[in-house]
């Protein structure tokens, strides 16, 4: 019975024929292409990517699952070396300029 406007509905219908509602979610697809995809969202644009992996971590499908995992994984990985990246970067450039400061001090005394 759909949620919305009381209609009966077959079990395996995705919207009510009548109002439209949404009745349960698309799968998600394990398809190599959907799977590529996932895989370079996930590691080009990891904060984009979570919401890709989310949609396959809440799949009842094992396989989509698994590629959620995965996903959430290389995610996180992708994120934690930026940040350490961020962190290595930051301290260097800091040294850089502590240098030139203290050279351009120097030759001023």
């Amino acid at each position: 019975m759909c949620p919305k406007c009381g209609l009966p509905v077959a079990a395996e219908m995705n919207f009510c024929p009548n109002c439209g509602k949404r009745l349960k979610e698309k799968p998600a697809s394990t398809g190599w292409l959907a799977v590529l995809w996932l895989m370079i969202v996930s590691v080009l644009l990891p904060p984009f990517g979570v919401g890709l992996t989310v949609r396959y971590l809440r799949s009842s499908d094992k396989v989509a699952k698994m590629w959620g995992v995965i996903s959430l994984v290389l995610t996180i990985g992708v994120l934690a070396v930026a940040v350490w990246g961020t962190i290595v970067v930051s301290r260097n450039l800091n040294q850089v300029i502590n240098q030139q400061l203290n050279t351009y001090m120097n030759i001023g005394n």
